[in-house]
């Protein structure tokens, strides 16, 4: 006999469409046999027991006062002692007493029968448990696979939309990539028409450089050739002023020499006016080439600023329009991200919320139906206890009959429990596993694809925003070069404008000064010839008239003797190799007539010197060159006495002033730097070959001066510049002069 037989029937009701498609509800809550026998072990005796007893307890309350109060009065009840009272009490409560303990007996008997009886329906009900099994296997099992249809229906619809989103996403990375092609091929023209402009103005630069380099050295070299003629004709004045007193002094015996002297004097004179005067025309010839020179510079710096304006605004324009397709594309691919990111968000949270429902229910389940198996047994044990308890003290054959029943019931309820329990756990582990797997691979997939989509945008947007900001930088640059160099064009167009017009000035004025000093020394020679002769004239008849008085007449000497002149003191040069003599102090004069008397500074130059086969022009050249070694040593040198030379001259050095080492050696005063110098020569190795070379250098420029210029002048005008001093420092402090 089945359990539905034993329980009362549920009315028949046709199960309606929209009653499959509810949600599966909690374990034993559908089923009328488990409700049947909830009621049943839910049921209690009745209520009216403790009632009845309450209602007898009281009429023997009332009927024990009744009789004692009749028995007794109200005056024998107070002369009652305590011990008759509790006698009397004791007797009063026993009816109440019996009565309470039949009505618990009652309804512990009643008790009892109401749990035999669910305890019997219940033992019976299990011994036929397949059916409800079945029925709720079968319940788990249409919702599981509900559970797992729509599922696959969602990870069909995921994965149209990500093989929809693939699509798109390799569209945009083919428009990227030809985008990204077509930006470097552009940037590359870019790179090369920068290169092309770069070059060009290096070599614009470098020109010019060169051409300020030379026009500077020649503008220099004419003032100080300038400067020297000038020394040189005040030196010339000086010898010619004394020679003048000597010859005065010895007017008397040499009239006739005296005015051969006058008469070499104006010849010299006549000569040095007229070698000014040659080497103003040729200063004015060289500065009308530099105009000339200056003004084609200029014109050719002035049109290839323009050029570059032009190249600069049509780069900037190309420029321009190259950063603005890198925004547009660079906007579009962000719409189309954000596009693409909130697609797959849509995505991943549909999913998520799929797979947290599927694992919600099939959780519940398991909750729902492993509490209601546990707590039916714990129900049946503790029934099968109490009935085991009471059925004892009322009756032997119940007893064996709930022996008999606990025993089969706890067997079956446990083969019942770890069946379904086994059952509901490898279902729901099943469930869960195929759960999982399919989320984390559906998860992993998503971000997968979320992750690469956002590093491909990320770089892309990286790469573009890096080209458009190179772009940016290398126009903003070119611009800054571009300015720089309109600049630097003005400024040397002006500055060589400015040294022009000063250059112009300075040759206007040189050759009006030039011919007024000549003109006034002109006058004072001939003031000093017409003095010459009246004297000469005077001391003739003076001596005439002392012939013709004189007791004896001398026989005069011979014409054409003329005595030779005074001897000319030779100065002495020190020797560095002795020591310092601070009681003497050595000028620069002293310095000249030491290197003045050089040996073989007349004789002609060996085969390879400087003027072997040479123009003016090829040896004006080499003597730049020579000139130009000697500085670069000067250089060597100022380093080598001092180990940090200040930035200062390095500054200047490099800003074209090549004589600034050479001047600062001689420029430092004492007797101290000789002996450094003197010392540093015999000590190191390195100092003496680069004194050695300056020294060598230096004498075989003075002696292919000397060789060209048999005057000296070229010589003089060396040694009196700034690279000249330096040279009789070194000579004088390294022994070389003596």
């Amino acid at each position: 006999m089945k359990t539905l037989d034993l329980a009362p029937r549920a009315p028949e009701t046709a199960e309606s469409p929209a009653a499959n498609e509810l949600p599966v509800k909690a374990a034993n809550e559908d089923s009328p046999a488990a409700g049947a026998l909830y009621r049943l072990i839910a049921r209690r005796p009745s209520r009216r027991i403790p009632a009845a007893a309450a209602v007898a307890s009281l009429f023997c309350v009332g009927a024990a006062a009744a009789y004692l109060w009749g028995f007794y009065g109200a005056e024998g009840l107070s002369k009652l002692t305590p011990n008759e009272l509790v006698l009397i009490g004791l007797g009063a409560a026993l009816p109440i007493i019996l009565v309470w303990f039949a009505a618990y007996a009652i309804w512990r008997g009643q008790e009892m029968k109401l749990m035999a009886e669910a305890l019997a329906r219940t033992a019976i009900r299990m011994t036929d448990p397949a059916d409800p099994a079945s029925e709720e296997i079968i319940t788990i099992s249409q919702a599981v696979r509900r559970e797992l249809d729509a599922m696959k229906e969602g990870l069909a619809q995921a994965l149209a939309e990500t093989v929809r989103l693939n699509a798109l996403v390799a569209e945009e990375l083919d428009a990227i990539d030809k985008g990204t092609g077509r930006a470097e091929e552009r940037t590359r023209v870019m790179g090369e028409l920068l290169s092309e402009q770069r070059e060009g103005l290096g070599e614009l630069a470098r020109a010019i450089g060169s051409e300020s380099d030379t026009v500077a050295r020649s503008i220099r070299e004419q003032v100080d050739a300038v400067r020297g003629l000038v020394d040189k004709a005040a030196t010339t004045l000086d010898d010619a002023g004394t020679r003048i007193v000597a010859q005065t002094e010895t007017l008397a015996r040499v009239s006739e020499a005296a005015r051969a002297g006058a008469d070499a004097t104006t010849s010299m004179l006549d000569r040095q006016a007229s070698r000014l005067e040659v080497v103003a025309n040729a200063a004015l010839s060289q500065a009308d080439t530099l105009a000339q020179r200056y003004e084609t510079k200029r014109q050719l710096i002035g049109e290839a600023a323009e050029r570059l304006s032009t190249e600069r605004e049509k780069l900037e324009a190309v420029f321009e329009e190259h950063r603005d397709n890198m925004l547009a594309a660079d906007q579009a691919m962000n719409e189309r991200t954000q596009e693409i990111g909130h697609a797959a968000a849509e995505l991943a949270a549909r999913l998520n919320a799929t797979f947290d429902n599927a694992a919600e229910r099939a959780k519940a389940l398991d909750e729902t139906i492993s509490a209601d198996i546990l707590r039916a047994v714990a129900e049946m044990s503790e029934a099968s206890g109490t009935i085991s308890r009471s059925a004892g003290a009322a009756t032997r054959a119940i007893g064996a009959t709930v022996d008999e029943l606990r025993g089969a019931t706890g067997a079956l309820g446990e083969d019942v429990t770890r069946a379904a329990a086994d059952a509901i756990g490898a279902t729901v582990t099943q469930i869960r596993a195929a759960t999982s797997m399919m989320a984390n691979d559906v998860t992993k997939a998503a971000a997968t694809l979320s992750t690469d989509i956002a590093e491909r945008t990320n770089a892309l947007r990286v790469i573009v925003t890096k080209a458009v900001s190179d772009s940016d930088h290398a126009g903003e640059r070119f611009n800054a070069a571009m300015i720089r160099l309109g600049g630097a064009a003005k400024e040397a167009g002006r500055a060589m404008q400015e040294a022009s017009s000063e250059l112009e000035a300075r040759l206007s004025r040189m050759p009006v000064e030039a011919a007024a000093s000549a003109a006034s020394l002109n006058h004072v020679l001939q003031d000093q010839l017409s003095a010459l002769a009246s004297i000469a004239d005077i001391v003739t008849r003076h001596a005439r008239t002392l012939d013709r008085t004189s007791p004896g007449y001398a026989a005069p000497a011979h014409a054409g003797e003329t005595p030779p002149p005074p001897p000319r003191p030779d100065m002495a040069w020190p020797d560095a190799s002795r020591p310092a003599d601070t009681s003497r102090n050595w000028g620069i004069s002293d310095l000249l007539a030491a290197a003045e008397r050089l040996p073989d500074r007349d004789a002609p130059p060996k085969p390879g010197e400087l003027t072997d086969g040479m123009s003016d022009s090829e040896f004006h050249r080499s003597s730049l060159q020579v000139i130009e070694t000697l500085q670069a040593l000067a250089v060597d040198l100022d380093r080598a006495l001092e180990q940090s030379p200040p930035a200062e001259l390095w500054q200047r050095y490099q800003a074209g002033e090549r004589n600034v080492f050479a001047r600062r050696l001689y420029n430092i005063a004492g007797r101290q730097l000789y002996d450094r110098i003197a010392v540093k020569y015999r000590g190191d190795e390195e100092f003496r070959d680069h004194v050695d070379r300056f020294v060598s250098l230096f004498e075989r420029l003075l002696a292919s001066a000397s060789t060209r210029d048999r005057e000296n002048i070229l010589a003089e005008t060396y040694l009196t510049s700034d690279t000249g001093k330096a040279y009789l420092i070194l000579a004088q402090a390294s022994g070389k002069l003596a």
